[in-house]
């Protein structure tokens, strides 16, 4: 009989520096009383974590929740270990030049395109859980 998975609970300053390893998550977000999940780029700023969001709207006219729910994953294909992260925070659109720049060289972004949304969100609530095999 194969190892059963069990997920292991991380601090989070354990579970943090594991968003470095990836590159995209999926941002959770209600919209008419639903989950919408988004696949979506990220970097990690100075305690922040900024997310690249492409959406066909007319720039100003997307309005964000004040607190935004992102998770990003990793589990091996083979054996199905790895670990899964998620962050919660207030957000905000980053409008300042200086920071729009910098950030989209961070995320591969194109500096003018007007589908193009940073966000910053300050996480206040991180959970993170490696997943791990334990003999059956």
């Amino acid at each position: 009989m194969p190892d059963l998975l069990r997920p292991v609970a991380l601090a989070p300053d354990q579970a943090l520096p594991l968003l470095d390893i990836v590159t995209a998550g999926q941002l959770i977000r209600e919209m008419a009383g639903l989950p919408a999940v988004r696949v979506l780029r990220h970097c990690r700023d100075f305690g922040y974590l900024i997310v690249r969001v492409q959406l066909p709207a007319v720039p100003g006219a997307v309005r964000w929740p004040g607190r935004l729910t992102y998770q990003a994953d990793w589990i091996d294909p083979q054996d199905h270990t790895g670990w899964t992260v998620t962050v919660s925070g207030p957000a905000q659109q980053v409008t300042n030049g200086y920071q729009r720049a910098r950030y989209c060289l961070m995320l591969n972004a194109g500096p003018h395109d007007v589908h193009e949304h940073l966000l910053r969100i300050r996480p206040d609530s991180v959970t993170g859980y490696r997943l791990t095999r334990d003999p059956a």
